[in-house]
């Protein structure tokens, strides 16, 4: 099969029709990290309103929610950034929650450790 000319083109210029974009972000606090250091690598000098204009459509989760929310507030990537790569911002907001821990043991009979990154469970 030959190519056609448009082939080339982009698909919204093929189609007539604009893509649906969609910001994605997981949770973590290191994967927010990253999140907010490729978004500022994509969209240098831009702040939230103006990076979030980019998509359709955003879904987070935890680390990520920080982030979304922290972009609809107006903060550049940068600037998240630099709120996730302080130690002291990073341990307040991803640090252990001492009265959900216990609230849990005392319900559950069950002790949760959280670790960077993981939760495990001790009976």
């Amino acid at each position: 099969m030959e190519a056609s000319p448009t082939d080339a083109l982009p698909m919204e210029a093929r189609s007539g029709k604009k893509p649906f974009r969609i910001l994605s972000l997981d949770g973590g606090g290191t994967f927010a990290l990253i999140q907010a250091k490729v978004l500022d690598d994509l969209f240098p000098g831009e702040d939230g309103h103006q990076v979030l204009s980019h998509f359709d459509l955003v879904s987070a989760c935890s680390g990520g929610a920080i982030v979304a929310a922290a972009l609809i507030e107006g903060y550049s990537p940068r600037q998240i950034f630099e709120l996730f790569d302080n130690p002291v911002n990073r341990h307040a907001l991803f640090g252990r929650l001492p009265w959900y821990r216990s609230l849990l043991q005392l319900m559950t009979g069950v002790f949760f450790t959280l670790e960077p990154g993981w939760l495990s469970l001790f009976y």
